[in-house]
């Protein structure tokens, strides 16, 4: 049962990392080369067949998306087909994962081979240095070689692994969440404070804003990234919607709690809306475009916060709701005023006509007697 789970946990992990591998690899992703003689980096292909030849060599990762991986060479590395059936005839020395297929070994695979929703089969001729599992019985031919055990994947943990794989991601990202919103608040209270003035009392530009940068800022990403002199800053500007959208999202639970608590703290605040937002993940299309709303809500009160600040008079605009207000101007002291050696405070002012200052305020001139 270990070995199984084991093998579930493997999966689970090479789907995640399918998209990171294809982000990595795009320039080549879209074509299936018909072989390569000696790779140095992972060869990564959607549709069609990826061959590796008889005396080629790859040093790294084969993935194919929705089409067939046939190794009649060797393979450095692992061997990851989705939607697709994989054939070794030669050799690999990491592991045969196929998702949606079958894998076929007539050569020899150093590590485990792992089949789901399909059949795995090692021939008279084909050796595996690990463990054979599959979601359909395996087939091994009499003759054939394997080292470690022969499984039957059961159905339970194909079933349960798509909702363990989302709430692996759901609690991710909830707690990802979570550190950085507090983070934020202890970090830049006060542009925290700015932010939950403005998305409050401008909520309608706040959503406009919010929805223009988040289209913009890709946008002119895609453009600046097709020209070469551009490249640069088009890379950039994709690796700061990493940073954007998350900091919009928290910034719109910050925002959702305000609104449902009131006159709170911010803490308090942002740890409702937050577990409002983390909840109504949970629904399908609902929980999305919630969190879409919030963050398009987020990013627009951070545009219009920003806005603000760069007003002349900002501060005094603020109003009421202010955290931080100038100090009032004190009324000037009388001119000729001093302070008694005892270190009471009582001013003593001498005018031409004799004591100045209220009647509740006058003091004994200097060098009198008080009678």
């Amino acid at each position: 049962m270990r070995s199984v789970i084991a093998r579930a946990g493997r999966l689970g992990a090479v789907l995640l990392v399918i998209p990171l591998v294809l982000a990595a690899a795009a320039p080549a992703a879209f074509a299936a080369p018909a072989g390569v003689r000696d790779e140095t980096d992972d060869w990564v292909a959607v549709t069609g067949q990826a061959w590796v030849r008889a005396g080629d060599l790859v040093h790294g990762v084969v993935l194919m998306v929705n089409g067939d991986v046939v190794v009649d060479g060797q393979v450095d590395g692992d061997v990851v087909v989705f939607r697709g059936d994989a054939v070794v005839n030669g050799h690999v020395s990491g592991a045969v994962t196929v998702l949606s297929g079958t894998a076929t070994v007539t050569g020899r695979v150093a590590g485990d081979v792992v089949v789901v929703r399909g059949t795995a089969a090692v021939t008279a001729s084909g050796s595996v240095g690990g463990d054979v599992s599959s979601s359909r019985r395996p087939v091994i031919t009499p003759g054939a070689t394997v080292d470690g055990s022969v499984r039957t994947i059961p159905g339970f943990w194909l079933g349960a692994l798509p909702f363990v794989l989302l709430a692996g991601l759901w609690f991710a990202v909830s707690v990802s969440a979570l550190l950085l919103g507090l983070g934020l608040l202890l970090l830049v209270p006060r542009a925290a404070a700015a932010v939950v003035r403005s998305g409050t009392a401008r909520w309608a530009p706040a959503l406009g804003w919010g929805t223009l940068v988040a289209v913009a800022v890709p946008v002119a990403g895609a453009i600046a990234a097709g020209t070469l002199v551009a490249l640069p800053l088009g890379l950039g500007l994709f690796a700061f919607l990493a940073v954007l959208y998350p900091v919009g999202y928290v910034t719109g639970a910050l925002l959702l709690g305000r609104t449902m608590l009131g006159r709170s703290g911010p803490v308090a605040a942002f740890l409702a809306g937050l577990a409002v937002l983390r909840l109504l993940a949970l629904v399908p299309v609902l929980g999305g475009l919630v969190s879409v709303a919030a963050t398009l809500f987020g990013l627009g009160a951070i545009v219009v916060a920003i806005a603000a600040a760069g007003r002349p008079g900002a501060r005094a605009a603020a109003g009421p709701a202010a955290r931080f207000r100038p100090r009032p101007r004190l009324p000037p002291r009388p001119r000729n005023w001093s302070r008694p050696p005892d270190g009471h405070r009582r001013k003593e002012a001498v005018g031409a006509g004799g004591l100045t200052g209220p009647p509740h305020r006058r003091a004994t001139p200097v060098g009198s007697v008080r009678p």
